[in-house]
């Protein structure tokens, strides 16, 4: 009980240090919010978390940052993935801006392959490497598929794994269209099939395997 309440505090504190953050929208402190009442730390022996697709804008949510400072409150690793080095660079800088002590270890690489690669043991893992697109969305839930498949059995009984960008049937999802960095249009889209994200496949594999 003493260690549940410990990490229920520690879990607080990253939490209203990313609510405190100017610039997050509130989708995304909504899922915060969501996501420290999901995850029971107290449930994994130790911390360790992996990130694909590397925080790097605030407008975009920066989900790793609360990682990052949950991390930094229990001394404990956290990596961050993504394959494009630009990207990898504004993240370096991002995380050094608002958690200049943040220890976050960076790399530039396909997600799939850093994760087959890699010698640790993660407790948390969030998937957000590849872009999805609601009108053409099996190239991203493919990719996360795969990392999952390179990540799961590396993982402690207990672990968790974070998928972004999912939905579930009977949602209305209004879709921003960009062109040069600019919404040009928002699109209206009911979803009609179980779910359609990023977790896709992961979803279906987990109910097939339970």
């Amino acid at each position: 009980m003493a260690q549940k309440i410990i990490m229920e505090s520690i879990w607080k504190k990253s939490l209203d240090f990313y609510l405190s953050l100017e610039g997050v929208n509130k989708n995304r402190r909504n899922q915060a919010i969501q996501v420290s009442k999901a995850v029971d730390l107290s449930s994994v022996r130790k911390l360790e978390v992996i990130e694909t697709g590397a925080s790097q804008n605030l407008s975009d949510g920066c989900f790793g940052l609360l990682f990052a400072h949950l991390c930094s409150e229990k001394n404990s690793p956290m990596s961050s993935v993504d394959l494009d080095q630009q990207i990898t660079n504004l993240s370096i800088e991002m995380y050094s801006k608002y958690l200049p002590k943040n220890g976050v270890e960076h790399s530039t690489m396909d997600s799939v392959r850093y994760l087959k690669e890699y010698k640790g043991s993660p407790t948390i893992v969030h998937l957000d490497s590849w872009d999805l697109d609601i009108y053409n969305p099996e190239p991203s839930m493919l990719h996360g598929f795969l990392e999952f498949l390179a990540i799961k059995d590396k993982m402690e009984s207990g672990s968790y794994v974070i998928v972004d960008d999912n939905f579930m049937r009977e949602t209305t999802i209004y879709w921003d269209v960009y062109i040069e960095g600019k919404i040009v249009k928002t699109d209206e889209f009911y979803v009609q099939q179980e779910i359609l994200g990023k977790g896709t496949m992961i979803y279906h594999y987990c109910k097939r395997v339970s």
